[in-house]
């Protein structure tokens, strides 16, 4: 529960973004790109990486369990603290904080629990907050491919963060 939005960060690049970095990068270097253009993609990829992973952390609350395909509030219920959770934390007081860890500990959320995190997430904004990580990341993935002329490849590239910004499972 103590976890520090930084220490979450870490996980995130460890676990997701080096590896979209890195596949972006193999892809350029398959494709004979340049140094440059080959580190330009390996930024792409890795911040595309972090913004799925923050918008990960976001459907688990927004989400509908069909579409995710597995059940909504299930990093809660694990004991996994994601950044709207360390933001209601650090942000929400006293309340929030005894909700979850009172969820944490139990591994239960009942409905009326579940209604109260959502109303204390909307009161201090830390779906909001994680909605803006997430879009900084897709901004700094789409920069890194301004070295690259317009053609279907950037643009399908580009289309590729819209889809990962807004995608529902």
């Amino acid at each position: 529960l103590e976890i520090s939005e930084e220490e979450h960060f870490e996980i995130i690049r460890r676990k997701t973004a080096h590896l979209f970095g890195g596949c972006a990068e193999i892809g350029a270097m398959l494709g004979e790109a340049g140094p440059e253009k080959q580190s330009a993609l390996r930024d792409y990829g890795f911040n595309l990486g972090v913004m799925f992973q923050l918008v990960d952390d976001q459907l688990d609350f927004t989400g509908e369990a069909e579409a995710l395909g597995k059940p909504v509030g299930g990093d809660l219920l694990e004991g996994k603290m994601t950044l709207p959770l360390i933001h209601l934390r650090d942000h929400g007081g006293a309340d929030a904080v005894a909700l979850i860890r009172r969820i944490v500990t139990e591994r239960h959320c009942s409905p009326a629990d579940w209604a109260r995190l959502r109303q204390l997430m909307a009161e201090h904004r830390s779906l909001d907050y994680a909605q803006s990580r997430a879009h900084a990341f897709a901004d700094a993935a789409k920069r890194n491919l301004a070295i690259f002329p317009d053609c279907p490849e950037r643009e399908a590239l580009l289309a590729l963060t819209e889809f990962v910004a807004t995608r529902d499972r």
